[in-house]
């Protein structure tokens, strides 16, 4: 049930929007300063062995991701898993 609405859903935005722009996915290491970034703006510091796992984590994500994979907002979903 889920899936066809989801497809309908797909279908109708297709037929709205005739323009469609496409990004990037960032690399790990900007995948890594943002994450950085969000630590500081939250005033935390990630010690050197965190930022190691950290890059770990990533690295396996981006090898594994699929076309829904949103790596932005996974970084600042790990982050808030830590915090």
């Amino acid at each position: 049930m889920l899936q066809g609405k989801k497809i309908f859903l797909e279908a109708l935005v297709k037929s709205r929007f005739n323009t469609f722009i496409h990004f990037n996915d960032y690399t790990l290491e900007e995948l890594l300063q943002i994450f950085q970034y969000t630590c500081e703006k939250n005033d935390y510091i990630a010690e050197k062995q965190v930022l190691e796992k950290v890059k770990e984590v990533l690295s396996s994500q981006l090898k594994e991701k699929d076309e829904q994979f949103a790596n932005g907002r996974y970084v600042r979903n790990l982050f808030m898993t830590l915090h």
